[in-house]
């Protein structure tokens, strides 16, 4: 049987599918079924800062709804505070204590000491690694893109030399050139990257004429973007990468793995098919192997990226023009896929 083994984070992982973080990932008993599925590692959901102080806020004010209605309310709860971040480190911490597979954190701060507060703070439950959640909206119109990024990476040295523990950055793909971007963050020293984090997008209810917020699930589609960029920068990079969005199938994370991925995260597709479906996911994967004559992982990731590829149109802008120039019922055959 061939061995589905690979490294990311520094960590030995016995197959490169990780449960990433959400709220399946929140909760012990679920945690234990994705660990008895068969997954290589699971991220725990993040933690976000600005979640702690918005129950801090809603703690306060139900609390103090009623102080005025008798003078005696005002000593009912005395000196009760909001644990904070501590509620999310008591879970952390029981999980690294019940599961065999690696538990790598995920955190989303605002505060740069709160970044790394928190990051040494996990360090001290025992967690394997950290992933550093970058996702942010910039609505400052002062800031150029530049900046932002500036700060970014020099959050990311700091924090690099404030713990010991093998750190990831997830991003999303809306930088101005993401080339760039990840080539500093390639000279910090991380042990992964996370191509890509998926935003959440406002929805609008039309008969009330409200915001809403509606999950979108990924499509096996949504690999191509992944896929793509995954393909260009794998032969440039030292850090290892790990792939992330529209994984639905065995296929997709083959896929990744040809193009140079380390390891893939999957979550909408537990959501979509369950828990259930991870061991055919993993068996796919093996089976293909099995098939190909491949006995590890090693012998053919990274054989289609850019650097690797035959196909010398591969990854560039020639390969929409090759498009084009096909015959129109190709063309559309192509554009149905």
């Amino acid at each position: 049987m061939p061995s589905l083994k690979t490294e990311y984070l520094g960590l030995k992982l016995k197959n490169p599918v990780i449960a990433g973080s959400s709220d399946l990932t929140a909760h012990l008993p679920t945690l234990e079924k994705l660990e008895e599925a068969g997954v290589g590692a699971v991220v725990i959901k993040s933690l976000f800062e600005e979640e702690v102080h918005l129950k801090s806020l809603k703690q306060e004010a139900e609390l103090h709804k009623n102080i005025n209605l008798n003078a005696e309310f005002q000593s009912t709860f005395p000196q009760i505070r909001y644990s904070g971040p501590k509620e999310h480190m008591f879970w952390v911490k029981k999980s690294v204590e019940t599961l065999s597979i690696p538990v790598i954190a995920s955190l989303h701060a605002i505060l740069e000491e709160s970044w790394i507060d928190y990051a040494q703070r996990l360090e001290d439950l025992g967690v394997r690694a950290i992933e550093l959640n970058l996702h942010t909206a910039p609505y400052n119109w002062d800031k150029s893109g530049s900046e932002i990024e500036k700060e970014q990476i020099e959050l990311l040295q700091k924090l690099r030399k404030k713990t010991a523990l093998p750190l990831s950055v997830k991003i999303t793909p809306f930088y101005s050139n993401l080339f760039h971007f990840l080539k500093e963050v390639d000279q910090i020293g991380l042990e992964g990257i996370v191509l890509f984090n998926k935003p959440f997008f406002e929805d609008i209810n039309i008969d009330t004429e409200e915001n809403r917020f509606t999950p979108v699930y990924n499509k096996s589609q949504d690999i191509r973007l992944p896929l793509y960029f995954t393909g260009l920068v794998s032969g440039s990079l030292k850090t290892p990468l790990c792939a992330a969005q529209g994984i639905q199938r065995s296929s997709d994370i083959i896929k990744l793995l040809l193009v140079g991925a380390a390891c893939v995260q999957v979550t909408s597709v537990i959501y979509q098919k369950g828990i259930v479906f991870l061991p055919e996911l993993i068996q796919g994967i093996s089976a293909w192997m099995d098939d190909k004559g491949y006995g590890k992982i090693g012998d053919f990731r990274g054989k289609l990226n850019r650097e690797n590829n035959q196909d010398s149109l591969s990854f560039s802008r020639s390969q929409y023009i090759k498009m084009l120039m096909q015959s129109s019922d190709d063309l559309m055959s192509q554009l149905l896929i």
